[in-house]
């Protein structure tokens, strides 16, 4: 993760530990930079619970800080079926 986040931008998050709701864990990363002449984000997530792990990517254009912010309320919503 933390790779990945170096080569597509200036590193604005870290590898970060989040425990989330039903005993999941997340792991994230983000980085911002330009593209086309614009603003650019780049976000990663790794999902684990008892079972199993979903590794999560988005990309896009924007304010990276508030890409990650919205992100970031979304998977803390959601529920996991095992």
């Amino acid at each position: 993760m933390r790779g990945l986040a170096e080569k597509n931008g200036k590193v604005v998050r870290p590898v970060t530990e989040s425990s989330l709701p039903d005993s999941r864990v997340e792991f994230s990363a983000a980085s911002a930079g330009k593209r086309m002449f614009r603003d650019y984000y780049f976000i990663q997530y790794l999902l684990t619970a008892k079972q199993g792990m979903v590794y999560l990517t988005v990309e896009g254009y924007g304010d990276a800080a508030k890409a990650v912010s919205s992100f970031d309320d979304v998977l803390r919503g959601q529920q996991w079926i095992e």
